[in-house]
């Protein structure tokens, strides 16, 4: 019978640890959840700053368009530069019957022996150089 008693100080282990789990468990949910809403406030950032390159794009392009003679941002010349490139492919390329401009069933690439340009050798280190004159 002397198993059987619980003394005070079993019980007190037993809620002590009861009390650690529930306290891990706590932690771990509010870790979770700070997590998920800094998640959240990453996604808005992220989205916030597409839409403001989106209107600063579209600014940059309203003011080259309006004045193309005033003074711009080499990003804004670029971007003209691109577009305009875009536009002439498209007015000048012709696509195939497969819906692509050049694709590699109807423009096949050269075989890699036709890259290969035979080069002179010269002669080898050392070797005296003979000089033909036209005497």
């Amino acid at each position: 019978m002397m198993g059987m008693i619980h003394t005070p100080h079993e019980s007190q282990k037993a809620h002590h640890k009861d009390k650690l789990a529930e306290t891990k468990k706590h932690d771990a949910a509010v870790h979770e959840a700070l997590k998920a809403q800094q998640q959240q406030q990453r996604e808005a950032k992220e989205q916030k700053q597409h839409e403001e390159a989106r209107a600063h794009r579209a600014e940059r392009a309203l003011n080259l368009g309006t004045d193309p003679e005033g003074k711009h941002s080499k990003r804004a010349i670029k971007e003209q530069r691109e577009l305009l490139r875009q536009a002439e492919k498209a007015a000048s390329g012709v696509t195939c019957e497969h819906g692509v401009s050049r694709c590699r069933i109807c423009f096949p690439h050269r075989e890699e022996a036709d890259k290969q340009h035979p080069h002179e050798r010269g002669p080898p280190r050392g070797a005296s150089v003979e000089v033909e004159d036209d005497e």
